[in-house]
């Protein structure tokens, strides 16, 4: 038994006490954990035929997994004159790109939860007081869906300032650790 503990930890196999009928010298009888699935998925997006995103990303069964491609911009809001006759500078930041969501259903690793948004600069404004504010449009996404492995999932969707979004989801693999 000392033996077959040393092994699993030195494999990093992952061990639960279990209170069932066989026992051990110790008192307790070790099982393996039940195996854990996951998917391995592929985003990508495109808007006006121009890829935005292509990411891969792994999720556990019956996990939340966040997949995140933005940039975020520091941008001048705006400059006030001192007292002293210096310039105070003022920034401010917005955030540009692709964040999403993918969940597996516990039951069925095939059932994907997908949430994603994109966030565009559409252009900045300025303020009657001379503050400079950026206009971002913000695309939402939402679906759930039965997406077996070797399928794409499209999702499609138009805006004015933004022209035509694509998103595609691939189920890329799926396995037991």
């Amino acid at each position: 038994m000392k033996k077959f503990l040393f092994l699993a930890v030195l494999l990093g196999i992952p061990l639960v006490a279990s209170a069932t009928t066989a026992s051990t010298k110790l008192g307790v009888t070790l099982t393996a954990a039940a195996p854990s699935h996951f998917s391995v998925y592929t985003v990508k997006v495109t808007q006006n035929g121009k890829l935005l995103t292509d990411a891969s990303v792994a999720t556990m069964q019956g996990d939340l997994t966040p997949l995140e491609t933005e940039s975020r911009v520091t941008y001048l809001v705006q400059k006030t004159k001192q007292k002293d006759g210096s310039v105070a500078i003022t920034s401010g930041r917005y955030t540009t790109g692709a964040s999403f969501s993918i969940e597996t259903g516990k039951k069925n690793p095939d059932l994907v939860s997908f949430r994603g948004a994109v966030r565009n600069f559409v252009k900045m404004d300025k303020s009657p007081v001379g503050i400079n504010i950026p206009e971002i449009e913000t695309q939402k996404f939402e679906q759930v869906i039965a997406l077996p492995v070797g399928k794409t999932m499209r999702i499609t969707g138009w805006s004015k300032n933004s022209g035509t979004t694509v998103v595609s989801i691939i189920h890329d693999k799926q396995a037991t650790a």
